[in-house]
């Protein structure tokens, strides 16, 4: 098939073309046909196995070309010529030739500043004459084509008149039943009819109502304008969930100076950054960068604006939309432990295997109270980033794990661990990370986490004068909602995931806690005492 699509264009390069079979219309019969003669074709050839080689292969090769024959004399194969012509949609730009648009604002005529806004919008223009059929309008006493060269060379500005709605009456007449996508108006806006000005513009909007396409009216600005715009936007469409994302933006100032503006970045209806904008003296360009962290899957708008000013021209280019799809790609697993252990390698092992998971792993081999007869120039351990760690980056992981880690050596005056942990509150509470704690002597209550903001973030309660340890071997017990729990699920059967974990060696030994919170769900219990499994 693949050779016979070539084939065809390679003869009809020009053609628009597809195969359809007359024969048989029905998918069912297709389907049935080709089955019997493969079973024709099979049965043939288990036929022709006690005949020699040679001519076994040749019978063969007749039967197989008859039974192609029989199928394609069915099926009545046809080959679909079409010759396809692509109408693309027209875009007119009208432009206002009448005598007003010579008048002068901001040192060059008002005609003058249209060619130099689409001049230098080029790449636009460009893009427009690309996927559209675009016409060049004049329009003053009556409306005619004109080329693009009055880009370059400029036109005539001889109009005695401006009537918008006669002009607009004429574009409708002229593109009515024609493909058009959209019309851009450029005038000063200078009506010269004498309609009232109310019933004016009730007609010219009820006649922009009536055009075949949309229509946005673009109009120089007047003598000695004030205007605030965002003009350009650079920033990536999109990024990483817990990672920087940054936008650049160009806002240009015209006639404000020796102001201070605020500029906002918000995700959705939020604020989450404010920078101050100063306006200087003779500056009219400001370059200002700014980077938002987003914490969830999908899409999200991010809004850009700067406070619009009570005598601006324009305040609609005061603000600027970007939609940011918000895409995964590892998850970030930050894994604190407090000395070296069986456990911790194969937790370790486990997450490091999987390489969807980015694993910062530290476990402590030395703290700060230590006695350390070297100096720590001779020593190969390096110094726990605490404070990298829990003020810089903390932001950027997933998960944060302790495991059998004691935070109270880190936690003086200088270390102020402490600080970190109410961090790690507000990493999970106020932009959904998650956090493990794994048991140990030096987990719980027994590391010191009672009445700190850990606590807070726990399924347990904790109490320090009342929680203990339990050495002694035991083996696990799955509470009902372990039996269905993704996370304690090992066969997808209840009865054979409940004899694998029986199955399993004992434990040795778990913390004995004081209570759970309401809401948490225990997987696991011990068989006597049904203390949870921590």
């Amino acid at each position: 098939m693949d050779f016979f699509r070539n084939f065809l264009d390679s003869v009809l390069p020009a053609k628009e073309w597809s195969i359809t079979f007359s024969g048989l219309q029905e998918p069912w019969l297709r389907a049935l046909l080709l089955a019997v003669a493969l079973s024709v074709l099979l049965f043939s050839w288990m036929g022709l196995r006690t005949f020699p080689w040679g001519k076994g292969l040749l019978i063969m090769l007749l039967r197989t070309l008859a039974t192609l024959a029989l199928v394609f004399m069915t099926l009545e194969p046809q080959v679909e010529l079409k010759d396809t012509a692509r109408i693309r949609n027209k875009v007119a730009l009208i432009l206002d030739n009448s005598k007003s648009m010579s008048i002068k604002a901001e040192g060059e005529g008002r005609f003058e500043g249209i060619k130099k806004f689409l001049l230098g919008n080029k790449a636009f223009l460009e893009l427009l004459e690309r996927d559209f059929d675009l016409d060049f309008l004049s329009f003053s006493d009556q409306v005619k084509e004109v080329s693009r060269k009055v880009l370059e060379e400029g036109m005539p500005l001889e109009g005695t008149s401006t009537d918008l709605a006669t002009m607009l009456r004429s574009i409708k007449k002229r593109y009515q039943g024609k493909p058009v996508s959209g019309f851009l108006l450029f005038s000063d806006g200078a009506d010269t009819s004498s309609v009232p000005i109310q019933e004016k513009l009730e007609e010219l909007e009820k006649l922009a109502g009536e055009l075949p396409a949309p229509l946005f009216a673009f109009s120089p600005a007047p003598e000695g304008y004030k205007d605030i715009a965002i003009t350009e936007v650079s920033s990536d469409s999109f990024a990483f969930v817990r990672n920087p994302w940054h936008i650049q933006l160009t806002i240009k100032v015209k006639g404000y100076s020796n102001l201070t503006l605020p500029v906002t970045l918000k995700e959705g209806e939020n604020i989450i950054l404010s920078r101050p904008l100063e306006l200087l003296p003779g500056k009219e360009t400001y370059i200002v960068t700014m980077k938002a962290v987003p914490y969830s899957l999908g899409s999200t708008l991010y809004t850009v604006t700067v406070p619009p000013l009570a005598d601006e021209l324009v305040s609609e280019n005061n603000s600027v939309s970007v939609m940011v799809h918000v895409i995964r790609d590892k998850v970030r697993v930050l894994h604190l432990c407090g000395r070296p252990s069986w456990d911790e390698l194969f937790l370790r092992r486990i997450l490091k295997k999987d390489p969807s998971v980015d694993l910062i792993s530290f476990f402590i081999l030395r703290t700060p109270t230590d006695l350390v007869e070297a100096s720590s120039r001779e020593l190969s351990l390096i110094p726990f980033p605490a404070e990298e760690l829990f003020t810089k980056v903390l932001e950027s992981f997933d998960l944060v794990i302790f495991q059998n880690f004691d935070y109270r050596p880190y936690d003086s005056t200088f270390l102020r661990f402490a600080y970190y942990l109410a961090n790690v509150q507000k990493f999970v509470k106020e932009t959904g990370g998650g956090f493990l704690m794994v048991g140990g002597e030096l987990a719980f209550a027994h590391g010191g986490y009672d009445g700190t903001p850990i606590e807070d973030i726990l399924p347990v309660q904790l109490n320090e004068e009342r929680d203990t340890i339990d050495t002694q071997n035991f083996r696990f017990l799955l509470t009902p909602q372990g039996m269905s729990h993704p996370i304690t699920t090992l066969e997808y059967d209840t009865e054979r995931n409940q004899k694998t974990w029986s199955d399993l060696p004992e434990l040795r030994g778990l913390n004995m806690i004081s209570a759970t919170k309401a809401g948490a769900i225990t997987l696991g219990v011990h068989p006597q005492g049904k203390q949870p499994v921590l």
